[in-house]
């Protein structure tokens, strides 16, 4: 990436605040110069606009040099094949049948924990139990979840 040449410096003298603008010219030798207010912040705007005139460029520049396969590795989701899709329908079938194995309160206790990350103190405010209630209704919901999915397999 190419430096930024302009620098905007802000100091205070005497209660004013001077703006300064320092830059390197074609030759290397540096120049320093008070500026206005507006025109710092027009310099200011030049220098962002630079800025992200370069990073598109860079990105145009990386991205057509990548080939299909290096833009199918950067995917964020990846496709998945037929095969895991059709497993994983099964194996949500398979913990809503066990699911609807738990009593009501089990179920609706274990699904504010893990569904929606309710901590033990906020389903009892929900529930009006103790917390030691919603916390024995989870582990058991908790207990008899897993007993089902070790014992049986999904269909």
């Amino acid at each position: 990436m190419k430096k930024n040449m302009y620098f905007l410096m802000e100091f205070e003298v005497n209660g004013t605040v001077p703006h300064q603008v320092s830059f390197i010219d074609g030759s290397g030798v540096t120049h320093k110069l008070l500026i206005s207010k507006e025109l710092a912040l027009a310099v200011d705007e030049f220098i962002r606009l630079e800025r992200n005139q370069q990073r598109q460029f860079e990105r145009h520049i990386e991205h057509r040099e990548l080939t299909e396969e290096e833009l199918h590795q950067r995917m964020r989701f990846k496709p998945k094949p037929p095969e895991d899709s059709i497993l994983l329908h099964l194996e949500v079938k398979h913990l809503e049948s066990v699911l609807e194995q738990l009593t009501d309160c089990e179920r609706r206790r274990f699904k504010l924990r893990h569904y929606y990350g309710l901590k033990l103190r906020e389903i009892a405010a929900i529930e009006r139990c103790s917390v030691a209630s919603a916390a024995e209704s989870v582990n058991r919901a908790e207990s008899k979840i897993r007993n089902a999915l070790r014992n049986d397999k999904p269909p």
